[in-house]
């Protein structure tokens, strides 16, 4: 965990406990933490590969490569900001 980040993380909103959960799993994966953005960042070998933004509405994964990601269902993925990029949304009813 990146102390820089935490805040993201700790203050109180809406998706906290989702937030606290992604965390723990891009963690896991052995992605390192970083603040870009000013947003949480993972990165694996000082490649960026994911961001965690908050929204009104949902939070969500934006993968920076994620139109190359095979394993992503078209129904959950949209482009965002580029060809490259995919967003995968996080709400009550996913």
């Amino acid at each position: 965990m990146n102390p820089k980040a935490d805040f993201h993380f700790d203050k109180d909103q809406k998706w906290q406990q989702e937030l606290s959960k992604l965390r723990t799993i891009l963690l896991d994966c052995q992605l390192t933490e970083e603040l870009k953005w000013g947003v949480p960042c993972y990165t694996y070998r000082k490649s960026n590969v994911v961001l965690v933004h908050v929204f009104k509405e949902y939070c969500a994964l934006l993968f920076i490569k994620g139109a190359l990601l095979q394993y992503f269902d078209s129904a959950n993925r949209e482009c965002a900001g580029g060809a490259s990029d995919s967003v995968y949304q996080y709400t009550t009813d996913s």
